[in-house]
């Protein structure tokens, strides 16, 4: 196969064309003036090693934007580990990126104003939101000693949860980006009693949610509450937060979905 470059316009054309050559020719030509020739066999040129790239690299390039809250703006809570967004950049192929909009704090309401955030060349975008909207009713917990049941108590929630959650996919899937959906985690090591007793049911029944709402509208979900389920995956300075092992099995379980694994 011969290929033949003078000037930008036919460098992008290339670019646009034959990107493995045009790898092959910015690599090798770059700064360069004049007509330069490659000839390679064309399933050379094609070939991942000619191109300096693993076989993984050859895939769609894909640019990660995550929303949300501390799940993924955890670097706050584990000083001097690298926080989800850095795991998740350093675990991608090369030719991938990833962006972070996820604000500490931040509930349901908030997303909109994330979404203002977005990089425009985003691909994907992974959402965790949603944890922060259930500590609001936490102190209902308490009444289950009390002899409350439960499934009464979380039921007005849970209706409230519905309508704010499939609003917020609705919004988020306007962008007409990729998007997947997160649980919420369940093995928290909480240190009240109350919470460590009936928190993990309470998140399951919002979790049955999120799965159903995502299911509907086609949306892939990540399963934080299979990935996460170690007492050490959580951040000693603050047990809602992930800490660095538990932000690589979150990278691990993102990658997973997106494909690679």
């Amino acid at each position: 196969m011969l290929v033949q470059m003078s000037g930008i316009s036919d460098l992008m054309t290339a670019v646009r064309e034959i990107p493995a050559i045009a790898r092959i020719f910015w690599n090798d030509f770059s700064g360069n003036t004049g007509v330069k020739w490659l000839k390679l066999p064309f399933d050379e040129v094609l070939h991942p090693r000619c191109c300096g790239l693993r076989e993984n690299e050859l895939m769609t390039e894909k640019h990660i934007c995550l929303m949300g809250d501390s799940v993924f703006d955890n670097d706050e809570y584990i000083p001097g580990e690298p926080g989800v967004i850095e795991q998740l950049r350093r675990s991608i192929p090369r030719t991938w990126s990833a962006f972070k909009v996820a604000v500490d704090g931040d509930c349901i309401e908030d997303i909109p104003n994330q979404l203002e955030r977005v990089p425009t060349h985003t691909t994907d975008i992974v959402v965790s939101i949603g944890g922060n909207d259930l500590m609001k009713f936490r102190h209902l917990l308490a009444q289950v000693s009390q002899g409350a049941r439960l499934e009464d108590l979380i039921a007005p929630p849970l209706a409230d949860f519905e309508v704010a959650y499939g609003w917020m996919l609705d919004t988020v899937s306007e962008q007409g980006l990729t998007v997947s959906a997160c649980t919420i985690y369940t093995a928290i090591p909480f240190t009240e009693p109350e919470m460590r007793d009936h928190a993990p049911s309470a998140i399951g029944a919002f979790n049955a949610l999120i799965l159903s709402l995502a299911e509907a509208r086609g949306i892939s979900v990540i399963r934080l509450d299979l990935a996460c389920t170690d007492d050490k995956d959580f951040s000693e300075m603050s047990p809602i937060e992930p800490s660095s092992q538990g932000g690589q099995k979150i990278v691990d379980a993102i990658l997973q979905t997106l494909g690679q694994s």
